[in-house]
């Protein structure tokens, strides 16, 4: 329960930075800072203590959730008015649709497996996501 208080508490705080850091830097940086910035904390938190760990989720509390700032902006300049709709649908769907089922497949991974085997598909997920903001980045710059 302190393990997701923590990581939680973190995401607070962490869409505000997002939003500050998107209005200096850029979506496109920050998403993909946040994004490979991330994954390693999921990663190696299965290894750390107890202390370690929840600071480690904290950070990554803090990171994860201060892309979506950088998504929202992104989507209300590249979608067309007429589609924003559709868009921001798609949006919530992606993170509150597909992010509640993941946490019941998440607990009955962690009650099969242990607790540790949760984080490694979180870091799979969080890579492929910024490596497909890379690569559309790439794309749009080429076409």
């Amino acid at each position: 329960m302190i393990i997701t208080s923590v990581f939680t508490a973190g995401g607070a705080l962490g869409k505000l930075v997002g939003g500050h850091l998107t209005d200096f830097v850029g979506e496109q940086k920050v998403m993909a800072l946040g994004f490979f910035l991330v994954a390693p904390l999921f990663f190696i938190v299965p290894f750390l203590p107890l202390f370690w760990a929840i600071l480690a989720l904290a950070l990554a509390g803090l990171i994860f959730p201060a892309v979506l700032p950088a998504i929202i902006t992104t989507i209300s300049k590249e979608i067309e008015l007429s589609r924003t709709g559709v868009a921001f649908g798609l949006l919530m769907l992606a993170g509150f649709g597909f992010g509640s089922i993941s946490r019941p497949l998440m607990g009955v991974v962690s009650d099969s497996f242990g607790i540790q085997t949760v984080f490694y598909p979180i870091v799979i997920v969080t890579l492929a996501g910024g490596l497909l903001n890379c690569c559309t980045r790439t794309f749009r710059k080429r076409f």
